[in-house]
């Protein structure tokens, strides 16, 4: 878990440079200073989030392949140069209502990459392209409304680097004296401070980590001794991997969790057995609720057929959606019904297997949560790769996390007509469907969760 968490950070203070270099840069008074943020600015809600760019509809190249796509930004192949992407993309954000800001520093390696940063409503989206031998990589990212070179520091705080996205900075305070004095700071600001996984490892090597989040944003401190002596510190301003609970359905219709559908009130939104398929081979499983075969057809095909397939039946796909060379994974929902669509090379080559499963109706977003609880945005659909992952604070459940979160949902699921099963595992059942969930260690306060949600059947 630390070298992880240790990775995570090096990786972040590798890119710093990346941020800071022509990313919306600019110190007090510097020519071509974006003036666009501001100290006042309260960071964006989630629905705000949601409305500044959908990147599942954003305008892309039709040309475009191998994409993989989220709620915070979108990665996908080009053809073409650097030279071309950088005037598709202006073009194409100037269209959208986005300005560009001004660099104020040149390319490093103008032949290998570009970035270009653009600020719609005080968001701000960074491009990020990445030149080939004939393509072009896109990554476009929306960073959000939270600017880190606004963010209080230290009174002998001396600028290194300052933007939109990341501020680096040096003080003579120790590392733990910095957090002390983003832990008085922030919160006068409306900033929460919450648990970081791995803040003894931070310790022990001399570092100290705090995380502060407020509606749909975060901000990260994290600090250590340089070489000449001195603390250095980044803040890193980002949206939010994980919410309240609360927060996911915020300004949408008042939504419980609903009553696990039946079999035949499953298969009358959709028959496996009822949907046409790619090529002529029988499939290895089709049970109604779930279908496996294999085709000769490619990821990117089978990608195509099925959002037009499942699209002129009217389920709409939603996000993170994958269709890499290797590996496609499309969600889709209908009426509160979820779908998911798997598709992977089989391992001799010449053949894609692909996996559609009809996960009912049962929303994990919608459980009940113990209080502290964050949990990712992705509809959960029976899969540890796409589970629901939440933090619960121990303080707020006692010393004993896994006791008290079996304890919380005997009570709550209970009430809802859900019972739990005579295992060892934490698991519920109700007309035929399931929740399960996995404890995992504690770590720094929080708890790691897996729900797993599906069908008996399944």
């Amino acid at each position: 878990m630390s070298r992880r968490y240790f990775f995570y950070l090096t990786l972040l203070w590798s890119c710093i440079a990346l941020f800071l270099n022509g990313c919306g840069q600019a110190t007090n008074g510097a020519p071509g200073e974006d003036n666009s943020d501001s100290a006042a600015t309260k960071p964006a809600t989630l629905t705000e989030v949601r409305k500044a760019v959908d990147w599942l509809t954003f305008p892309k190249p039709d040309n475009a392949v191998w994409e993989e796509t989220s709620m915070i930004n979108t990665n996908y192949w080009v053809p073409g140069t650097l030279d071309n992407a950088v005037v598709y993309y202006r073009k194409t954000m100037g269209e959208q209502g986005w300005r560009e800001l001004p660099k104020t520093n040149p390319e490093a390696q103008p032949n290998k990459y570009r970035s270009l940063s653009f600020t719609k409503d005080e968001f701000l989206v960074e491009a990020f392209l990445e030149g080939g031998r004939q393509s072009v990589k896109v990554n476009l990212r929306n960073c959000g409304n939270t600017s880190a070179r606004r963010l209080p520091k230290p009174a002998d705080a001396k600028v290194t680097g300052e933007g939109r996205v990341a501020a680096v900075f040096t003080t003579e305070l120790k590392p733990a004296d910095v957090a002390a004095f983003c832990q008085k700071e922030f919160p006068a600001l409306g900033w929460r401070s919450t648990p970081v996984l791995g803040a003894a490892n931070y310790a022990k090597a001399g570092m100290s980590k705090v995380r502060f989040v407020q509606n749909a944003m975060q901000c990260e401190a994290t600090s250590q001794i340089n070489k000449e002596g001195q603390t250095e510190v980044i803040y890193h301003a980002a949206i939010r991997d994980t919410f309240e609970p609360a927060m996911v359905f915020a300004n949408l219709p008042a939504k419980e969790l609903a009553k696990p559908a039946t079999t035949d009130e499953m298969l009358n939104m959709l028959d496996t057995r009822k949907l046409p398929r790619l090529g002529e081979l029988d499939a290895n499983v089709n049970t109604g609720l779930r279908i496996e075969y294999e085709t000769k057809s490619g990821v990117d095909q089978a990608v195509v057929f099925y959002r037009n397939t499942l699209g002129d039946l009217g389920w709409k796909l939603t996000l993170p959606m994958i269709d890499l060379l290797d590996r496609g994974e499309l969600r889709f929902e209908k009426e509160g019904h979820f779908v998911l669509v798997e598709i992977r090379p089989r391992e001799d080559a010449g053949f894609v297997v692909i996996s559609l499963t009809n996960h009912g109706n049962v929303d994990s977003r919608q459980l009940p949560y113990p209080p502290g609880t964050e949990i990712e945005l992705t509809p959960h659909m029976n899969s540890l790769y796409t589970g629901n992952k939440f933090t619960a604070l121990t303080p707020e459940l006692g010393t004993n996390a896994e006791e008290s979160i079996a304890a919380f949902y005997r009570e709550e699921l209970s009430k809802l007509g859900w019972k739990e099963t005579e295992r060892k595992e934490l698991i519920f059942h109700q007309n035929g469907g399931f929740v399960r969930f996995y404890v995992g260690t504690t770590v720094a306060g929080q708890t790691p969760v897996n729900v797993s949600v599906g069908r008996v059947e399944d």
